[in-house]
């Protein structure tokens, strides 16, 4: 090759390096930005699929020692054996308060709804308490938590409900509870017949067949029931709300009148076909003194 040529070639090889020494940084620069861009996805992908997650708080009824609160889980971790619940707490100050106790909810892996009531029980502590946030758990049963939610939820408990004090009624402090009556009244009333209505709260996993609230008539200090009273039951799901029933005074055999104390609200089983009962599953006494003439 002459030296022309050599130099010719010399030449076009420098002009090509600046550019060649381009493509390699922007070809750097493209690699950086896709791996940046796809960690930025990894990263956002982990957040929003997380295994488990509590979402959707809000409070369903709400009395002045009890709430019932609904909320929407995802559970996909893998955890110890044992059952899973969700569970809740009140917070004074971000404190867990110890004044408190809380019917949970087994829930499956997967995705759901569950309720989980909390109440205010302090058998010698402060007749009222003021809180500001609820925390929501997943938990393995008897063992421990595994996932917390927090949700602003400010609220003023009192223990001496307006139940308590106009109808004098006794009732257990429960700390799981997924069944409940509150608020017993008589809406009308004869020598003969009462109309009742309850509010209630179901919850529970029950067997087969149809749940419906009763009534029993209870007098003595013993609580024995008392026969000769026709029922008018209300057929329930499971849910919250209100039952309006019927009890008659309809002895054909017994005596003429009689004097009562109480009345017993109960939740059962009736069966599918004959709407026969089969088991009572929650109930409560409420002080209601009668005197009853056919």
């Amino acid at each position: 090759m002459s030296m022309d040529k050599k130099m010719t070639a010399n030449t076009e090889m420098a002009q090509k390096i600046p550019f060649i020494f381009k493509s390699l940084v922007i070809l750097m620069t493209y690699v950086t930005l896709i791996s940046v861009i796809t960690s930025g996805c990894a990263t956002r992908s982990l957040v929003t699929r997380r295994p488990d997650d509590l979402k959707n708080f809000r409070v369903i009824e709400s009395t002045d020692t009890k709430i019932w609160i609904s909320i929407d889980y995802s559970h996909f971790s893998q955890q110890d054996s044992g059952p899973v619940l969700v569970g809740a707490y009140a917070l004074k100050n971000d404190d867990e308060s110890r004044w408190f106790g809380y019917g949970p909810m087994k829930i499956k892996r997967g995705k759901g709804n569950a309720v989980v009531s909390l109440t205010f029980m302090p058998r010698d502590g402060p007749p009222e308490i003021s809180t500001e946030k609820i925390k929501m758990t997943m938990y393995i049963g008897g063992k421990r938590s595994f996932y917390s939610e927090i949700f602003e939820y400010p609220k003023k408990w009192n223990k001496i409900s307006k139940k308590i004090e106009t109808e004098n009624t006794k009732r257990p402090l429960l700390a799981i509870q997924l069944d409940d009556f509150e608020n017993f009244r008589v809406i009308d009333s004869t020598d003969s017949e009462i109309r009742v209505a309850i509010d209630y709260c179901h919850f529970s996993k029950q067997a087969r067949g149809h749940v419906s609230v009763g009534a029993y008539v209870l007098r003595n200090n013993n609580d024995e029931e008392v026969r000769g009273f026709g029922l008018f039951p209300i057929e329930i799901k499971q849910a919250s709300g209100t039952a309006t029933i019927r009890l008659i005074f309809s002895s054909k055999n017994g005596p003429q009148e009689i004097s009562t104390d109480k009345i017993q609200m109960i939740m059962y089983i009736s069966s599918k076909a004959r709407r026969q009962w089969l088991r009572t599953f929650y109930r409560e006494n409420f002080d209601y003194p009668k005197k009853w003439k056919r």
